[in-house]
C-alpha cells in the first residue's frame, strides 16, 4: 500500500530472526523500534525519513517491539504511546526491579520449573541490556481505544500482553496487530501468574479482531495477512487442539506445569531439552495460560502442596 512502508530489522530471537517496523506517512506514525539501537541505522539503511516522525506507537512490551524505542526518541524528538496495561507494567518493572523479576522467578519455581533453569532465567533477566531498555523507557502518551487522528485508530487486543494493542487505518481498512496474529506460526501466549486468563483474553481479542473484518493485516514479524478470517480460525484450532492434548496429558495424575510443558507437542517436533532458556521459559508460560483456561472451564483441577502447583483432568 502506498501509503504504507515496512521495514524488515535483524533481532536477536533465534525462532523469528528479523522484526517488522511500519511508517504510516501521511500520518508521521512508526510502529515499534525493534529489538535495540541498530533499529535506527536498518530504517536508515532502507532510505526511511524519520525527521517527519509524529509518534511512535508500540504494540506491546515485548523487547523485540521496545528495543529501539529510546534511541529514536532521544535522536527524533518523537514521543513514544502504548497501550495502558503494558505501560503500568513497564512502570512496575522501573518501581520495583528486583521485585517484579522476583516474582516471575517464584512463580516458575512453583510451577516446577528445575532450579537450574531458573537460575539461568534470573542471569538472562540480569542481562544490563535489557534492564537499561526498560528502566529508561519513558512512555508519553497512554492509549486507550481511541481515535488518534482523522484516519488512525487503536485496537486493545489482551492476550500476547495484557496491554497488546493494535492501528487501524479506518481508510483502508488495513491494520497493524504487533504478534497478535502472525502469518504461518502461532503467537506465543503465556500467563506467568494465575489471575488472568490470558488465553481466554487472547481468544476474544481473535473474534474481536475477526468482526473487524480487516481487510489487510501487518504482523510484527513475517509477511501480510489478507484471509484474515481464515488465519484466525487457524490459530483458534490450534489452541483447542493445545487444549485437548492438555487434557489428555492430565488423565493419569497430578503434573506440573513444567512437566504438563514437557510432554507437549511442539513446533518441528523439539523437545524441552532442545530449548534455549527464554524457549523454555515460553514453553512453560503457554501451558500454564491453558491450563488457568481450562481450570476456568472446569475441565481441570489445581492443587498446591504449598511447593509446587500441579493440575489434574477433572
Amino acid at each position: 500500500m502506498k501509503n504504507i512502508r515496512k521495514i524488515v530489522v535483524p533481532i536477536e530471537i533465534r525462532a523469528l530472526k528479523t522484526a517488522n517496523i511500519y511508517k504510516i506517512e501521511d500520518s508521521g506514525i512508526l510502529i515499534d523500534s525493534g529489538m535495540s539501537n541498530r533499529t535506527i541505522a536498518s530504517l536508515n539503511d532502507d532510505g526511511v525519513k524519520l525527521d517527519d516522525l509524529k509518534m511512535l506507537v508500540l504494540t506491546h512490551l515485548h523487547i523485540d517491539h521496545v528495543g529501539g524505542a529510546m534511541a529514536l526518541r532521544r535522536q527524533y524528538g518523537m514521543p513514544i504511546a502504548m497501550g495502558k496495561r503494558d505501560a503500568l507494567t513497564i512502570q512496575s518493572m522501573q518501581d520495583d526491579p528486583e521485585g517484579y523479576w522476583g516474582r516471575i522467578l517464584s512463580f516458575l519455581s512453583d510451577n516446577g520449573v528445575p532450579k537450574s533453569v531458573v537460575e539461568h532465567e534470573r542471569e538472562m533477566f540480569s542481562d544490563q541490556r535489557r534492564v537499561d531498555v526498560y528502566a529508561g523507557l519513558s512512555i508519553d502518551r497512554i492509549l486507550k481505544e481511541e481515535n488518534i487522528d482523522s484516519n488512525v485508530s487503536v485496537i486493545e487486543n489482551p492476550g500476547h500482553t495484557m496491554g497488546s494493542i493494535s492501528i487501524l487505518l479506518r481508510d483502508s481498512n488495513a491494520m497493524f496487530v504487533g504478534d497478535h496474529i502472525i502469518s504461518k506460526i502461532t503467537p506465543n501466549i503465556s500467563s506467568y501468574t494465575f489471575e488472568n486468563d490470558m488465553l481466554g483474553n487472547y481468544m476474544d481479542s481473535l473474534e474481536k479482531i475477526k468482526g473487524m473484518k480487516p481487510k489487510i493485516i501487518f504482523p510484527g514479524h513475517r509477511e501480510e495477512i489478507r484471509a484474515v478470517g481464515k488465519r484466525i480460525d487457524e490459530i483458534k484450532a490450534h489452541h483447542y487442539s493445545r487444549l485437548k492434548e492438555i487434557e489428555e496429558i492430565c488423565l493419569d495424575g497430578w503434573k506440573s506445569s513444567y512437566e504438563v510443558a514437557g510432554e507437549m507437542r511442539w513446533s518441528r517436533n523439539r523437545s524441552m531439552k532442545a530449548m534455549n532458556v527464554m524457549e523454555t521459559t515460553f514453553a512453560v508460560g503457554e501451558a500454564i495460560s491453558h491450563l488457568v483456561h481450562l481450570y476456568n472451564l472446569e475441565r481441570i483441577d489445581l492443587k498446591d502442596s504449598g511447593k509446587i502447583v500441579k493440575w489434574k483432568t477433572i
